[in-house]
């Protein structure tokens, strides 16, 4: 929302933290105003000062949501300087061509986050392309006992049609209404 951005700009012009920490906070708030040319200039200008040293990955993520036409590689850059990093694994394996390395990538993401209720929908997601929708209603359920989420019950209703559970697809429907 509008006042949660102004709160943010806000904290960001008293902030007391690094001046990286304050240039990802401003390429963030960039790119939830969706001003795509500052985010670039913005992570263009901190990648040239900071160079490849920790904490820059973040620039390489933003840009990612940015640059459509190189998602992957953005990400792919970030994980070379933050191998771990939950949120770049995720984003990749979103945008990953093949179903594999995607799952992969949802793994990695777990293994260090295990909780992470999204890595578990992008998982059912990539098992339902691969018409394995018995193992994506596994991954929507655990997703869904980390957090109630509409989207997962949608998700989950999509397996369980195609499984032809027609019943249970309707039920996951309602409760997505009812979210």
């Amino acid at each position: 929302s509008k006042e949660a951005l102004s709160r943010l700009r806000e904290a960001v012009d008293v902030w007391d933290g690094t001046e990286m920490e304050r240039q990802v906070a401003e390429s963030m708030i960039a790119l939830a105003d969706g001003r795509e040319e500052d985010v670039l200039r913005l992570t263009d200008e901190a990648l040239r000062r900071f160079g490849g040293e920790m904490g820059t990955e973040d620039f390489w993520v933003v840009r990612g949501w940015v640059l459509h036409h190189d998602h992957l590689g953005c990400y792919t850059r970030a994980l070379e300087i933050r191998p771990h990093y939950p949120l770049a694994l995720l984003l990749r394996a979103t945008v990953q061509p093949g179903a594999d390395a995607a799952l992969k990538d949802c793994d990695a993401a777990l293994r260090v986050n295990p909780n992470l209720a999204e890595a578990l929908v992008v998982r059912g997601l990539r098992l339902l392309d691969q018409n394995r929708a018995d193992l994506a209603i596994e991954e929507f359920s655990a997703a869904l006992r980390h957090s109630e989420d509409p989207f997962s019950y949608i998700n989950r209703a999509a397996a369980r049609a195609a499984r032809g559970d027609h019943d249970g697809a309707v039920a996951d429907c309602t409760e997505a209404v009812r979210l």
